[in-house]
């Protein structure tokens, strides 16, 4: 395989991991600085609001990181041929 792939390989896993743990990271001190995550869902229009502020974000979160565990399989089969 030409080198370019294993680069940019590299780069998209880099990226999808950066981007992942910060998704997860970021609600969670925006969180628990204010409050939020500490059971302060009372009824449906109070949880709609906290999904859309910590929710949405941990999801995706965790399909970039799944996204990246899915980029080093892709760069080691690179370089095994």
């Amino acid at each position: 395989m030409p080198r370019i792939h294993k680069t940019l390989t590299s780069i998209a896993a880099w990226l999808l991991f950066t981007f992942g743990v910060i998704s997860l990271i970021v609600p969670t001190v925006i969180g628990i600085s204010s409050g939020a995550l500490m059971g302060t869902i009372n009824d449906i229009d109070a949880g709609k609001l906290w999904f859309y502020r910590h929710g949405m974000s941990y999801l995706i979160g965790f399909l970039l990181l799944l996204g990246y565990l899915y980029a080093v399989k892709v760069l080691e089969t690179i370089e095994e041929i």
